[in-house]
């Protein structure tokens, strides 16, 4: 009997956990960010919703934040939302529109949460602070970290590209996308790459002040969406094997769970940047919805098994 209890209070105590770590990859709750005093500093409503060629910029797992999570400290060059507007210094940013810029231009990025600091330099195409968190989605262009801003333990930072994602704590980075090419430097802390097949970008541990990777390539934006659904339903269902926990060992199960979650969010990210280089709005469309159903599948929490 006292074994039985033992495990059930393990087993529950578990289940907590878990349920609240995935509760906390589905909501950000930044402070307020003092609204700009000219109007033409933020993107219309219209254009806070249109994405890549005209449909939504992000998922449905990508819900609007309000208030806007992140602002544009500083504005270099041309700076545009995928609606048109342009971006100056302090625009906010909501973590939903798409940013292009033209080349030579730079965005210097605050995150209104953590203070974390990155600037972007095109010409490229950007969704900084997706969904209200620390990612951003990298189409074509420079991505930079700012080293010792917003550094807390345990915190990352997501960056995703068409070829694969990386993250990292603290450090001095530098990630370069062209239409074929990916490129990553650390000259300072380490970056971890989180494999992303079929775009072939191997899981490596980069540690500065010399280390770098490169891909050649051109990324398969569909057969990305396709590993992202994948990997999405690997996730739920091994949420659903440790919420019955039936055999198999919990720890077994809890590694289990959390391993295919990093790679199913890993696999939908890249899915997400690739179909900023897309160019046919009647793919788009239909690949978006299905990487909508899959980031909803890899974030949903199953139901505990009755007992």
């Amino acid at each position: 009997m006292r074994v039985r209890l033992a495990n059930s209070a393990a087993r529950l105590a578990l289940a907590v956990g878990w349920l609240a770590l995935c509760a906390a990859c589905r909501r950000s709750s930044p402070r307020p960010i003092p609204a700009p005093s000219a109007e033409a500093r933020t993107p219309s409503a219209a254009a806070s919703v249109r994405g890549v060629h005209g449909f939504p910029s992000a998922s449905a797992a990508a819900a609007p934040v309000n208030p806007p999570p992140c602002r544009a400290l500083r504005v270099k060059g041309h700076a545009r939302f995928d609606g048109g507007a342009s971006l100056v210094d302090m625009t906010p940013l909501d973590g939903i529109a798409w940013i292009d810029l033209d080349a030579g231009a730079e965005v210097s990025v605050r995150h209104g949460v953590s203070a974390r600091e990155f600037s972007l330099t095109g010409k490229g195409r950007f969704l900084p602070c997706y969904g209200g968190l620390e990612q951003v989605l990298l189409s074509e262009g420079v991505f930079r970290s700012s080293p010792g801003s917003g550094v807390r333990p345990g915190a990352e930072v997501w960056v995703a590209t068409p070829f694969g994602a990386l993250r990292y704590g603290d450090g001095n980075l530098e990630v370069r996308v062209e239409a074929t090419t990916l490129s990553v430097r650390v000259q300072q802390g380490q970056a971890f790459t989180e494999a992303s097949a079929p775009s072939g970008l191997a899981k490596l541990t980069l540690s500065g002040p010399k280390a770098s990777a490169k891909l050649k390539g051109r990324p398969p934006i569909r057969a990305l969406v396709t590993a992202c659904s994948e990997a999405a339903t690997r996730a739920r269902s091994s949420a659903a094997a440790l919420m019955a926990s039936t055999g198999t060992p919990l720890g077994e199960l809890a590694r289990a769970q959390l391993e295919s979650r990093r790679q199913a969010r890993a696999q939908c990210l890249v899915a997400e940047s690739g179909l900023g280089q897309a160019d046919n709005p009647t793919e788009v469309a239909a690949l978006r919805e299905e990487l909508g159903r899959a980031n909803e599948a890899w974030k949903a929490i199953p139901a505990p098994a009755p007992r």
